[in-house]
């Protein structure tokens, strides 16, 4: 399935940090590297984020990643609008699961 991402005219300026918590609020989200850390070797983490629907999100200097216990996808210009070699600056989820990322080049979101 592809997402439909689309690009903002606006730049991210502030880096926000998050620790995401699960539903009750009382404990903070346990992140294992496990499998990904074979697919992150070589790149340099800068933002992480999570979704309701146990996917882990991961904005890194040369683009997107999107990981959870199934499968992995890393987005690039093949798959989604985003450019390649993008340095994805931050990550967030909205309430309705809309990826919001942070670029050097503004803000894209993922629906």
């Amino acid at each position: 399935m592809k997402a439909i991402i689309k690009k903002t005219g606006y730049v991210l300026c502030v880096a926000v940090f998050f620790i995401s918590r699960d539903k009750s609020g009382s404990e903070p989200k346990k992140f294992e590297l496990g499998s990904l850390q074979k697919i992150l070797d070589g790149h340099i983490v800068m933002a992480i984020a999570f979704d309701s629907k146990e996917n882990t999100w991961i904005g890194t200097r040369t683009g997107l990643i999107r990981y959870n216990e199934k499968e992995t996808v890393v987005y690039s210009s093949d798959n989604s609008v985003i450019p390649e070699n993008l340095w994805i600056l931050d990550v967030a989820v909205d309430k309705k699961d809309n990826i919001w990322i942070g670029t050097e080049n503004g803000i894209y979101t993922i629906k």
